[in-house]
């Protein structure tokens, strides 16, 4: 109830700047469709919003450039779908020492014997089943970019790669997701 009554002060004072850390977070979603409503509003004024979230969606929704900061690190400016692809790195592990400029990992073949599953955390519980005529000895998601990925954002496109080690003769597989 706090937050709701803060974000409603600060929008009624008519402010030159409005900043909003996570506040949006706490909020149904009837808070929230108010809250986008009045960004929508602050932007069509021309006025400046500060938004502070690791929701995805809403930042590439409303923000017209995105900072990246980790561990109070700047790590890049610029504009959401570019700033977003490299937060997902960031959370996934993908790259290493993003801030010192290396290359972050990409899904080109190298020439390497590299499985393709390294690029991923991969869940110790995982349930297999089936028969065990053939099986997946590695795999990938790749997005639009050519980047391995482990995080989807709607309307992107994506593929999948399987590497799959048949130990008999099958007729006709069928491969589902």
């Amino acid at each position: 109830m706090f937050v709701r009554l803060a974000f409603a002060v600060a929008i009624n004072i008519d402010p030159e700047i409005l900043i909003v850390d996570e506040a949006l977070s706490v909020g149904d979603v009837f808070f929230q469709a108010k809250c986008y409503k009045k960004f929508e509003d602050f932007k069509a004024e021309g006025k400046t919003i500060i938004f502070v979230s690791h929701d995805i969606s809403s930042v590439a929704k409303y923000c017209d450039r995105v900072i990246l900061l980790n561990k109070g690190v700047k790590l890049s400016e610029g504009n959401p779908k570019d700033t977003i692809n490299l937060y997902k790195k960031v959370l996934l592990n993908q790259s290493q020492n993003i801030a010192s400029g290396q290359v972050l990992a990409d899904a080109k073949e190298d020439g390497t014997k590299k499985l393709w599953k390294s690029n991923y955390e991969l869940n110790p519980q995982v349930n297999e089943y089936g028969t065990g005529e053939a099986e997946i000895i590695d795999f990938a998601v790749i997005d639009e970019y050519g980047s391995y990925t482990s995080c989807i954002q709607k309307g992107t496109s994506f593929t999948i790669r399987s590497k799959v080690q048949f130990h008999t003769d099958i007729q006709d597989p069928i491969f589902t997701y």
